[in-house]
């Protein structure tokens, strides 16, 4: 339940799992491969990767920082034309075996082409499996040097083959059908035909999960809340555990081909997040989010949300309808007052009461 202590347990198990590999007489970095290896299996993977991006990215620009300072730029004419074949073949070479080899396992071409240009860069491992080297004495410091240039080259490049990989792709299409078979199928977080996604199902969400299941609706809950992901598997209901501030999630759900995405999650930044993950293409679907501020439902309308929930305003509009009711039909307030007893003592079962209760302490 708590983000903290979620945060702190994976970076006490990579610390330890790689102190662990060094008191055994091998190296640091493989045990804390080892340990990421294992995270990843993790129902909570997704969380966690979240929780610990800016750690990560923090110490990647120290890593840079340091393999720049053992450059050794004497000697760069020798390493220069070596580095940019290498880099070539990285840039060239790894988005066509990426081709070639999820093609052969039943991929769409535009998934193999888009995971592709992901891999057209050299890994942060490779780099240390050099310095490894170095620090050895098995490896000249010179390779250390044309191996860091090509790390530098082809992740900056890669970096703009991804950001513009829609447009690449519009282009090269046509010739990237040799690389699918026919009657390629995926699989991926979204197992079945979907078309609603809820973000969100404690409070309100508990709400529009009753009214999907009544209309029989394909549906599948993003949640990040342990307790809650544990009643929606009692329930059987399809769920995901994770961040809907994760923007690499949103797109592994494929959020731009839903026909509804319900987000009742209040806070504004998580919100903006996933509108400007719809928002972005021509055919988006409908989104429907929560808000507890006026101000803020301005701002998610003008972020293009279709509809701004806020929850006080109508809880007031619904109260006052009913005191209308009653003044007119007395008789009715005792019918409405035993359907709502039996509402809410269905609520307060399992993990939405308690949720609920842990975040008024």
């Amino acid at each position: 339940r708590s983000q903290e202590l979620l945060f702190l347990f994976a970076n006490a198990w990579g610390m330890g799992i790689a102190a662990l590999f060094a008191s055994i007489g091998l190296s640091l970095e493989g045990g804390a491969l080892i340990a990421g290896v294992a995270l990843s299996t993790l129902p909570s993977r997704h969380e966690i990767t979240a929780r610990l991006a800016p750690l990560r990215d923090f110490f990647i620009v120290a890593f840079f920082i340091l393999l720049g300072t053992r450059m050794v730029v004497s000697d760069f004419s020798a390493i220069f034309v070596p580095a940019i074949i290498l880099s070539i073949f990285v840039l060239v070479g790894n988005p066509l075996l990426q081709l070639i080899v999820m093609g052969s396992l039943g991929y769409r071409k535009k998934t193999s082409f888009q995971t592709g240009m992901m891999a057209a860069q050299i890994s942060e491992f490779s780099l240390i499996l050099v310095a490894l080297g170095v620090s050895l004495g098995q490896v000249a410091p010179n390779v250390l040097s044309m191996v860091t240039l090509v790390g530098l080259i082809t992740i900056f490049i890669s970096s703009y083959l991804i950001l513009y990989s829609d447009t690449l792709y519009r282009y090269l299409a046509k010739y990237l059908q040799i690389f699918e078979r026919r009657g390629a199928k995926e699989h991926s977080l979204r197992t079945k035909s979907l078309s609603v996604l809820l973000i969100g199902a404690n409070r309100i969400g508990y709400e529009f999960i009753r009214l999907f299941k009544e209309e029989k609706q394909k549906f599948i809950v993003l949640e990040h809340d342990p307790e809650i992901i544990g009643e929606l598997a009692h329930e059987k209901t399809d769920h995901v555990y994770g961040d809907a501030s994760d923007p690499d999630l949103l797109e592994e759900l494929k959020i731009h081909e839903m026909d509804l995405v319900v987000s009742t999650v209040p806070d504004l930044e998580t919100n903006l997040i996933v509108l400007s993950m719809i928002k972005r293409d021509e055919k988006s679907p409908l989104v429907i989010v929560v808000a507890h501020r006026v101000t803020n439902a301005l701002k998610l309308y003008e972020a293009g949300a279709d509809y701004v929930v806020l929850p006080h305003l109508i809880g007031g509009s619904h109260a006052a309808s009913l005191v209308k009711k009653f003044t007119v039909d007395a008789m009715e307030m005792k019918s409405v007052r035993g359907e709502h007893i039996e509402y809410l003592k269905s609520r307060v079962s399992g993990a939405h009461e308690n949720s609920e209760l842990e975040r008024l302490r």
